[in-house]
């Protein structure tokens, strides 16, 4: 998986578009081939030409969705060491608040069971799209929680909806905090 965003939205953002590029005395530098909507990618990366076997270059260009992977790798690298990472990764992979608490349940009723405690109101929202956690996991969730309260945020961003549809999202816990006064 290259994306948590859907098949539908990565082809409104990208498609098939390619970089144009230009040559200046010691890189090629690429900008956005075309627009959709009147809007262009807020990224560009420079691109080296690649030797082919037969010693020309491909002077053929990059895809937009390369550039901007490209992109988000270059900064990604910047801002977080690799090795930290994979050790997150690990723990958040390996957290169960239900291992050996219950031992004679399954998996599914353990969790239940320590869900259950819980009786704080909760709000679950699950994205129809999210490839990563989908709906059927939130509302597992949701009805573990005893004052759970299971909403939708419909969106084809996928796992990334929470961070497109904010106005959606702010609607679902402006309901939630309001329903309750000692929220």
């Amino acid at each position: 998986m290259i994306s948590y965003r859907t098949h539908s939205s990565f082809e409104k953002r990208f498609g098939r578009r390619q970089l144009e590029t230009c040559t200046t005395p010691n890189r090629m530098l690429s900008k956005v081939s075309g627009t959709r909507n009147g809007t262009r990618a807020p990224f560009a990366v420079d691109v080296q030409r690649a030797e082919r076997d037969d010693g020309h270059y491909d002077n053929s260009g990059i895809f937009l969705a390369q550039s901007y992977l490209r992109y988000q790798g270059e900064k990604f690298n910047a801002r977080f060491d690799a090795n930290c990472y994979l050790h997150i990764l690990d723990k958040i992979d390996s957290h169960d608040t239900a291992r050996v608490r219950y031992p004679s349940l399954s998996d599914d009723e353990a969790i239940l069971k320590v869900l259950s405690q819980i009786r704080k109101p909760t709000l679950i929202v699950g994205v129809p799209t999210d490839g990563l956690y989908p709906p059927s996991e939130q509302i597992f969730l949701s009805q573990g929680l005893k004052n759970a309260t299971f909403a939708t945020l419909q969106s084809d961003g996928g796992h990334d909806a929470f961070l497109i549809q904010g106005e959606q999202l702010n609607e679902l816990l402006r309901s939630f905090f309001g329903s309750d006064p000692d929220l």
